[in-house]
Parts: C-alpha cells; structure tokens; sequence
C-alpha cells in the first residue's frame, strides 16, 4: 500500500509538470518586414482602421487652438476653454448611432464639407444616469462618412453653429 501511495504520487506530480510546461511553451511567429506606402492621408497603406488628424487642414476661428493628437484634436477658445473637436468614431449606415451616449436629437441637417457629405446635428447632451448630474448643454455634431472601413469623422462644438460651419468649409 505504502508503495501505490509513493507511485501515484510520483505519477500526479509528473502530470503537472508535464502540464504546465506545455503553458509556458513559447510560440514562434514568423515577422515580415513589409514595406507599405503612405496614401494621400497619411495613413500607410493596408493599415484602414488608422486616420490621422493631424494631417487635416482646419481653420479655426482667430484666438482658437488646436490640441491633441492624431486620433482626438479639441479646439479651445481663446479662454483655454474647450469648445470644440474633432474625433473618428463608427459609422455603420446610421448616422445617429455615431452620436455621443446620453445625447436628445433637437435638430437634423443635410451639410457638404471638404470632407464630404454628412450631416449635422444639434443634440441635447447630458451625463449618464449614475452620475445623478442632471446638468444638460447643447452641442453641434457633423457626422461625416469616411470611404474606409465604417469610419466617420465626428466634428463638433458647443458654441454657434455659424462656427463650425466655417470650420467644416476649411477642412480638406
């Protein structure tokens, strides 16, 4: 008996080292080094899902600036207050599901931009629910398709429509 005991032990210990030895089992991959092209965006070739901001040309209004980086760029006013941005979000055929969460439409409009065509929306924001922050504002989002991938350009600001109207004029 004592030797069944010192035989099943030595057998379950030998099944887990086997175990986990075969997690720590390193993978090799093979890495490719491609070459891709740089298209008239920016972005490298092959790489869709990758829009860069920086590489718009925005005017915005005098004592504005631009921060950033080439996925997000907020517009401050001449305050330092944010007023403003740029931002890809989803795009799927519907152009309301690329608004923010927590958003009431109050108005709808056709636009042409250098971007392209999409529209603008006047919504109604406020926090989630949880927060029990019942503070709401006003914002103006332009929703502009991109040709790639589901993607669309988000442009938005909380102050006059004229504003951003100007502003989507300047973007190509």
């Amino acid at each position: 008996m004592h030797n069944f005991k010192r035989i099943l032990t030595v057998v379950i210990t030998m099944l887990l080292l086997l175990g986990l030895t075969g997690c720590s089992e390193k993978k090799s991959s093979t890495v490719t080094n491609v070459q891709k092209s740089v298209d008239a965006t920016g972005n490298k070739a092959g790489d869709d899902n990758k829009i860069n901001l920086n590489n718009l040309n925005i005017t915005l209004p005098k004592n504005w600036m631009k921060r950033g980086n080439e996925s997000e760029l907020f517009f401050d006013d001449e305050n330092k207050q944010t007023v403003g941005g740029i931002s890809i979000v989803g795009y799927y055929g519907n152009y309301k599901d690329s608004l923010p969460n927590h958003s009431k439409i109050l108005s709808t409009e056709n636009i042409d931009s250098g971007l392209g065509k999409g529209k603008l929306f006047t919504i109604e924001q406020s926090n989630s629910a949880a927060s029990n922050n019942t503070k709401t504002w006003n914002e103006i989002h332009a929703i502009i398709p991109v040709d790639k991938n589901n993607m669309a350009y988000d442009i938005w600001i909380n102050v006059k429509k004229d504003i951003l109207i100007d502003i989507l004029d300047s973007l190509h």
